[in-house]
């Protein structure tokens, strides 16, 4: 996992989450189950480049500097009122070489009425990714079995504005074949300013084979659309040992 600066750098940045926080409405995901009959779909692109990139003397070198794009797809739906099942899949949208999907099924660890939310999520799937071969540059296309397991936690809160809501979400991912483990944890705030807006601050920190931890910062917005659609855009700013920069953009629809 990540190393202690990085830890005491994400612990300062979700203290500032926790102090700043007085809003409160349900988020789309993570603790909160869906009711039951209920749906919720969101396609997300993000679109990242290192820093050191963008900076005069490499783009003298290189006008056109490298962007790492990443797609996603979240859908479920509320099975019962204590039950929600659905897809979460993504890979690099220009290639397709690193690519996972898993069904999952999540759980209520807390009764209904309470106002903190606590769920539990498994997930079954499978990864699809190059490996490289014995010799340069030979490399082949390998697929392994992968599990996810997810704890989150989320609480609502009614003002000030029109409200808002604080989640946390850990999960674990154990890879069959490499028997590698993955590792993420996200902090997310949320706080509607209107009925029809909301900001979003979000801290994303991981540990995945092959790279080193990371941590970014999302801060974007959200604006309610016509027909239970949600538009996201979100600035991305990787920090410490992600000194990357980009954006997101995601479409939300519930029904």
């Amino acid at each position: 996992m990540a190393g202690t600066g990085r830890g005491r750098g994400v612990l300062r940045i979700l203290g500032l989450v926790l102090a700043g926080l007085t809003a409160a409405g349900p988020a789309p995901a993570g603790a909160w189950l869906q009711e039951e009959g209920a749906a919720f779909v969101s396609l997300s692109y993000e679109a990242a480049t290192p820093r050191a990139a963008l900076a005069p003397e490499a783009l003298a070198l290189d006008p056109t500097p490298p962007v790492n794009v990443f797609a996603s797809l979240w859908a479920e739906y509320g099975l019962t009122p204590w039950l929600t099942v659905g897809i979460d899949a993504g890979g690099d949208d220009e290639s397709l070489d690193a690519w996972s999907g898993v069904v999952f099924a999540r759980v209520a660890l807390s009764p209904q009425d309470w106002r903190q939310k606590l769920a539990l999520q498994l997930g079954l799937g499978q990864r699809r990714y190059i490996a490289p071969g014995p010799f340069f540059p030979q490399e082949s296309e390998e697929r392994e079995a992968i599990a996810r397991l997810r704890l989150s936690w989320g609480m609502g809160y009614a003002r000030p504005f029109e409200g808002g809501w604080l989640a946390l979400d850990g999960q674990v991912e154990a890879r069959q074949d490499t028997g590698e483990t993955a590792r993420k944890l996200d902090a997310t705030l949320g706080l509607r300013t209107t009925p029809g807006t909301a900001l979003l601050l979000q801290v994303q920190t991981g540990d995945f084979p092959g790279g080193p931890p990371y941590t970014k910062l999302l801060t974007g917005l959200i604006w309610d659309l016509p027909w239970n659609f949600s538009l996201e855009t979100s600035v991305i700013n990787g920090l410490e040992t992600d000194r990357s920069i980009g954006a997101k953009v995601g479409l939300w629809w519930r029904f």
